[in-house]
């Protein structure tokens, strides 16, 4: 089953009259149709903006690869289904274009005789003639290769894994004369030589002969020198092995290509299916995407280093008793001044030097996040920082009260965490979804919250509001995966629309 804006886009372009085929890799066109691989896509470049103009209509957006992985006239594309949830990546080719990896250095003058000669197919989506297609293969083939054949002899030439599948594929729709009329087209004086290769013995000597041809051929069309093209490839592909040796990261990932991202802010009460859904909406959308998860709670996966070290030595789990107990008392107005005296005072003390950390690893989150929206990455976190509700619910927690010298280190705590929540709070979110559920239905998930905390948190959830942020509500009380697909729905309505 194909996703339906697919069929749909087929169906517009073919309406249209828009020329456009498939041009290469035919042999996993269902893989490519149903998202599940990449299409190659070729059009008429006087027919660019109408093929644009079906894209966009069919829930696309133009996305752009990393410097090394951008070529000339190449655009890619992704589309999103509603109704099923299936990304597709088109790379769209105004010109055709191939070559080493990393560089793609080679055009290739054949659109015209490909568009003369497509064909239509299953479900309504035009390709190319396979006896030209092989013929195309073997030339992007050699063309690839960065070093000539070492040894040019009568033994079979080693394909890739990708090659030698296409070429069998193609061998088993050829007819003879058909290839012989492209051969002679491309090749008027060696179109034999093609011949021997596809029906007779593809040898390393053939191949090498082919090599060569091609380099004197299309040299015209190149745009770099053989030998720097080379060099080129060489390069960028040992640094992305070192990097990834060395553990350096890399981004591969390709970003909106309208350079403003989103970051995204799942919000909700204990058991609502915030980490759930936040982290797969993460794994599903970067596919291609660079979408990356952040959890900017205080939890397990909290960002602050003392707070994991703390944890280990369960220091933190008592310091956090107290401190729970300290703000009970402090909201029922019991006695506060002795509170940060003798051996109580330090445990809360403890506490609150860990608030801050937590506060800091939150700030430096939101600035990561916004350096990835302005890269045209999508972040997706967990929770976000507030300054409308104290002591709950990310807000600032620690309390100013008490008298002595531990009081007065307390205040600077809280003074510090205030500050780095107001810095934090200045990176606002662009989209604020909140997971809705009842009181009895988070009482069912988290048994360790009390019900007068959860009612106030839903309270809480519902008051809350961020600044420019284009707030949405969704139900999460039934199957988590009609939820997933309704936030997939709105995220990528509002990556269309991010400007």
């Amino acid at each position: 089953m194909y996703p339906i804006n697919v069929l749909q886009l087929l169906k517009e372009l073919n309406d249209k009259d828009i020329c456009y085929l498939h041009w290469k890799s035919n042999e996993h066109l269902d893989e490519g149709l149903s998202g599940k691989t990449d299409l190659d896509i070729l059009i008429a470049e006087e027919k660019y903006d109408l093929f644009v103009e079906c894209l966009i209509n069919n829930n696309y957006i133009k996305v752009v690869s990393m410097v090394w992985q951008q070529y000339p006239y190449v655009e890619d594309w992704i589309g999103y289904c509603n109704e099923t949830g299936v990304q597709t990546h088109i790379h769209l080719h105004i010109r055709l274009i191939t070559g080493k990896p990393y560089v793609k250095e080679q055009y290739l003058p054949f659109s015209e005789m490909m568009f003369n000669s497509k064909r239509y197919v299953f479900p309504g989506v035009y390709i190319t003639d396979p006896n030209l297609e092989v013929i195309v293969l073997l030339i992007r083939t050699v063309i690839k290769q960065s070093s000539i054949i070492p040894i040019a002899n009568n033994k079979y030439y080693s394909f890739g894994k990708n090659a030698k599948t296409e070429f069998e594929y193609l061998k088993k729709t050829l007819e003879v004369e058909a290839v012989r009329k492209y051969a002679t087209l491309i090749f008027p004086d060696n179109s034999e030589l093609l011949i021997s290769i596809i029906f007779e013995k593809c040898s390393n000597k053939r191949m090498l002969r082919l090599k060569r041809l091609v380099i004197d051929m299309f040299e015209k069309d190149r745009r770099y020198g053989y030998m720097y093209s080379c060099l080129l490839s060489s390069i960028r592909y040992y640094y992305i092995k070192i990097r990834a040796y060395l553990g350096i990261p890399l981004c591969t990932k390709k970003a909106i290509a309208s350079h403003k991202g989103l970051i995204v802010a799942f919000l909700g009460v204990d058991g609502s299916g915030k980490t759930t859904i936040a982290k797969r909406i993460t794994k599903d959308f970067g596919w291609k995407i660079d979408f990356r998860y952040f959890y900017l709670g205080s939890g397990d996966g909290s960002r602050s280093i003392l707070t994991r070290v703390l944890r280990r030595y369960t220091v933190l789990k008592r310091a956090k008793r107290f401190s729970n107990e300290f703000h009970d008392s402090a909201d029922k107005q019991t006695s506060l001044p002795n509170l940060y005296r003798g051996p109580k005072g330090f445990k809360l003390l403890i506490s609150n030097i860990v608030t801050v950390s937590n506060a800091k690893a939150k700030l430096l989150a939101c600035q990561e996040m916004n350096d990835l929206r302005n890269k045209g990455g999508i972040a997706i976190t967990d929770r976000y920082p507030q300054l409308q509700f104290s002591g709950i619910n990310d807000g600032v927690h620690i309390l100013d009260v008490g008298v002595g010298f531990l009081s007065r280190i307390n205040r600077m705590l809280q003074k510090r965490e205030m500050n780095l929540i107001s810095e934090a709070c200045r990176y606002s979110p662009d989209v604020v979804i909140k997971l809705d559920i009842p009181f009895d239905v988070s009482r069912a998930r988290k048994h360790d919250s009390t019900d007068e905390s959860i009612k106030q948190k839903i309270n809480i959830i519902k008051s809350l509001n961020y600044v420019g942020a284009n707030e949405y509500v969704v139900d999460n009380t039934g199957e988590l995966e009609k939820t997933i697909l309704e936030v997939k729905k709105i995220i990528w309505k509002e990556m269309k629309e991010a400007k």
